[in-house]
């Protein structure tokens, strides 16, 4: 060949529908010193081959517009001065039948897809180095047949030098004339047929051809150029010569003139090494697309632009048409949301891990695993590919999802008492994808008092249409068992669910062991069914009822005893049971169970308690009435004594109304009678008929020091030595004045009243916690042990005038309040009462002031 070839930028063009590929070709031949050129059918490639020239023509063997790539090819082949440009099919569908077509329609090699950049660059040199020998060989034997047409005289010469060029190749040549007698043969082609020249030339190429062979294509390509002169390339030609021969050849059969008379030229290149490397390398791709094909992952190659450039069969299968599986769209939503990938996979290189969830049209959620690595892409060039390998990893995630649920029902089922709020929870949990996800779910609750084992409840779809409907809509909107759980905050009546009407009169005595929901009662354990028709346990009855082929019972036990039978299938869905599903329902039915004995145990309960409250009310009013029949006599007995001594006094005031100190002394009588009656009926009056307390935002201090100011005179004339102890740092408390003075009052006269002649006084606030602690001291007679466990009842008194309310209206008082009252006691030492009070502040309330300087404790109110 010329010395300048080498130093020209080869010419190829790319035909190739598919503009992402195009462009891709293009680019890549383009980078590694080609100059390409790009159409997308096989007209256009056609018209251009006619105008220019082109070392290499790569074309799609599936061209969807116009001709497809082998017709394009047989076009080219049969123009005389394109036959030789060496033409490289790409596809992406290999198998013995297309590679024969490929051959069979000149083409010189192919190129599976996906294919490696580099796989590309050097078969495409390869091809241009082989078509640049080949065109010059052939066009420097045509110059030199023309040459000797022309010039007689330098027949022998030229015709030494084509043999010493065509004796120099290595491939094996053979000259045929239109009876297909051999006229020329070079050496290396006597070696293949392992026979001496003379025993060759002038003999019919079938003696060293095999008959099936020349009726094949080797044949056909032999006529075609003989006859109309259109070349062809046969490829990886196999046992076609008559001796034994292990060898592989690729054929270049073309039609040559010599002095004006046709002639075919047979070119055989053995390629027997490369064609063992393409078998080796297609058997490992065999062998890795079955590794591939048959792993349980769904595995796919994309571009930045997110385009699937490649799949598996599992991909096809999770991700494809396939009805009940995910789906494309769902696939490539979650890459398009997640952005964060596609910078660490295509721009720093990074393998990213991404899961993710979706739900069939089924209501399943499904649970998936992506692995993204990014494809190595050639020195000095950004990563353009990402490999994505899928892991369905539904059943682990399930497991732990259903388990860490089941968890969640539990809690929930236990706080929830109310018995028809229960059962749809619990029918819920047993039909909700998240879940358990069965299709429907029936619930049987065991009647104690006759015996039975009666429908509660049915949930889930009436028909297979109003399944996918429901299962469609928890697909698109997400819905989780929780959002699930909050509508049932009020359920709907069971009457007005799809599946109620099929049970609501279904009762079954619990020893009817011919039925399998008492047979699962009476034998403590599930009933797994798999072919009701043909299964004696399940009766027709049954059958006609439910219309299931498949289903589960489990029985509900909780204390060891049977409370219900919880009933599962998958009418529409088909979904076969598992060992697993049995297993969860199972332990989900023992949780129920528990729950539904707490809400019968609630319900009896407060069944008890309101008819504990209906006698409480009996006993009320009962110790009502008592208590009007004691305080009526009680004060009855009262105003006998006064009102006798009035009328007593009146009298005589009337026999004797001269006398006037008599009756002054006598009136004065009458008024001290009058005010005693006075007190003791306001008595009996603030205990009956006590008004609640208004309250304000009070220094409970304050009330102290008011309530000590206003007894200064009392205290002087019993000499008693009052104190005030109190703390400044008090908070103002929510207080009603007036009710808390009497509390004081009531307190200090009765103090007052057990120190007899002199003594001694504290009133005391400090604070306690989140309590005001006011207390009263005194040194007095203290309370009689036999009186204390007594002191706050009505009518209970020690001294001689008492009305024995006093204690009774105080503490009521500090109730009202939210406070308690206790006191300490000692005969002979003296009594404190203690009133704790909560410290409660109305809204807009102020803080508390600091104490002023010396401010505190110990103040000396008043004494003698």
């Amino acid at each position: 060949m010329p010395d300048g070839n080498e130093e020209i930028r080869p010419r190829i063009l790319i035909v190739e529908d598919d503009e992402g590929v195009r462009a891709s070709e293009e680019k890549l031949l383009s980078q590694s010193g080609f100059e390409p050129s790009a159409v997308a059918d096989g007209p256009a490639a056609l018209e251009l081959l006619e105008n220019e020239s082109f070392d290499l023509v790569v074309l799609d063997l599936d061209l969807k517009d116009g001709i497809d790539g082998l017709e394009v090819c047989r076009r080219i082949k049969g123009r005389p001065q394109l036959a030789w440009v060496p033409i490289m099919f790409v596809t992406g569908h290999v198998s013995s039948e297309v590679v024969t077509k490929v051959f069979e329609a000149g083409g010189d090699e192919f190129l599976s897809k996906p294919y490696k950049p580099d796989e590309l660059i050097v078969r495409a040199r390869l091809l241009i180095r082989k078509g640049r020998e080949e065109r010059w060989l052939i066009e420097r034997a045509r110059t030199l047949a023309e040459k000797i047409a022309e010039r007689d005289d330098e027949l022998d010469d030229l015709r030494r030098f084509a043999q010493d060029i065509v004796g120099s190749l290595p491939s094996a040549l053979l000259v045929l004339d239109a009876e297909r007698n051999i006229l020329f043969a070079n050496a290396p082609l006597l070696d293949a047929v392992q026979a001496e020249r003379r025993d060759v030339i002038g003999k019919k190429l079938s003696a060293f051809v095999k008959p099936q062979s020349l009726d094949g294509p080797l044949g056909r390509a032999l006529d075609a150029a003989a006859q109309t002169g259109q070349p062809s390339r046969l490829r990886r030609m196999r046992d076609f010569l008559a001796v034994r021969n292990d060898r592989v050849s690729d054929l270049t059969v073309t039609a040559i003139d010599y002095a004006g008379v046709r002639q075919v030229l047979v070119v055989m290149e053995d390629v027997t090494d490369q064609a063992r490397a393409d078998e080796a390398v297609a058997r490992e791709r065999g062998k890795l697309n079955d590794i591939v094909n048959a792993m349980n992952a769904a595995l796919c190659l994309i571009d930045a632009g997110h385009n699937i450039l490649w799949k598996n069969r599992t991909f096809g299968l999770w991700f494809g048409d396939t009805f009940g599986q995910p789906g494309l769209p769902a696939f490539l939503s979650k890459l398009e949301r997640e952005k964060g990938w596609m910078d660490a996979v295509f721009a720093r290189g990074n393998v990213e891990q991404m899961a993710w969830s979706t739900f069939t049209v089924h209501g399943h959620r499904r649970h998936f695993l992506n692995i993204l690595a990014p494809i190595k892409p050639a020195p000095g060039r950004p990563v353009d590919q990402a490999l994505v390998l899928t892991q369905d990893v539904t059943e682990s995630e399930t497991r732990v999802e259903q388990l860490s649920l089941l968890r969640e029902l539990s809690e929930h089922l236990q706080q929830t008492l109310d018995a028809e709020r229960l059962n749809h929870v619990i029918l819920l949990c047993v039909t909700a994808g998240h879940a358990l996800g069965f299709n429907r779910a029936f619930l049987f609750k065991r009647n104690k008092e006759e015996g039975t084992l009666e429908a509660q409840m049915a949930v889930g779809p009436g028909s297979r249409e109003e399944a996918f409907r429901v299962w469609g809509e928890i697909s698109s909107h997400g819905h989780t068992l929780h959002d699930l759980l909050r509508k049932l905050e009020k359920p709907p009546p069971k009457e007005s669910m799809p599946l109620f009407p099929l049970i609501k009169d279904l009762r079954y005595a619990i020893e009817d062991s011919t039925e399998i929901i008492p047979r699962t009662a009476l034998e403590k354990k599930p009933q797994v069914i798999f072919d009701a028709a043909h299964d004696s346990r399940v009766s027709e009855n049954f059958r006609r009822t439910f219309g299931c082929q498949e289903f589960v019972a489990v029985p509900m036990i909780a204390k060891g005893s049977v409370v219900g039978v919880l009933l599962a299938d998958n009418l529409y869905s088909g979904r076969a049971l598992t060992d697993d599903h049995v297993k969860l329902l199972t332990l989900f039915a023992s949780q129920a169970a528990m729950a539904i004995e707490n809400a019968d145990t609630y319900a009896e309960l407060q069944m008890r308690m309101s008819q504990l409250r209906s006698a409480q009310d009996q006993i009320v009013h009962s110790e009502k009435l008592a208590a009007v029949g004691k305080m009526a006599t009680h004060v009855a007995h009262e105003i006998r004594n006064p009102l006798s001594t009035i009328g007593g006094f009146a009298r005589a005031i009337l026999k004797r109304p001269d006398k006037a100190d008599r009756v002054t002394r006598n009136a004065n009588v009458i008024v001290e009678e009058a005010t005693r009656l006075e007190n003791m009926l306001k008595g009996v009056m603030d205990f009956s008929r006590p008004a609640l307390p208004v309250l304000k935002q009070i220094d409970l201090n304050a009330v102290a020091e008011k309530a000590v100011r206003n007894h200064e005179e009392l205290f002087r004339s019993q000499r008693i030595v009052a104190d005030l102890d109190l703390d400044r740092s008090l908070p103002e408390l929510a207080l009603d004045e007036g009710q808390m003075l009497q509390v004081l009052q009531n307190l200090i006269r009765n103090a007052v009243d057990s120190m007899g002649q002199g003594g001694a006084l504290v009133v005391k606030t400090e604070r306690q916690g989140d309590h005001a602690v006011l207390s009263v001291t005194d040194t007095g007679s203290g309370i009689p042990s036999d009186v204390q466990d007594r002191v706050f009842s009505p009518f209970i008194t020690t001294k001689p005038e008492g009305t024995g309310l006093g204690l009774a209206v105080t503490k009521k008082i500090v109730d009202d309040h939210g406070g308690r009252i206790d006191f300490k006691s000692k005969q002979g030492s003296g009594t404190t009462f203690f009133i704790h009070l909560p410290l409660l502040r109305l809204p807009g309330a102020r803080e508390a002031m600091p104490p002023a300087e010396g401010g505190g404790r110990g103040e000396r109110v008043a004494g003698s």
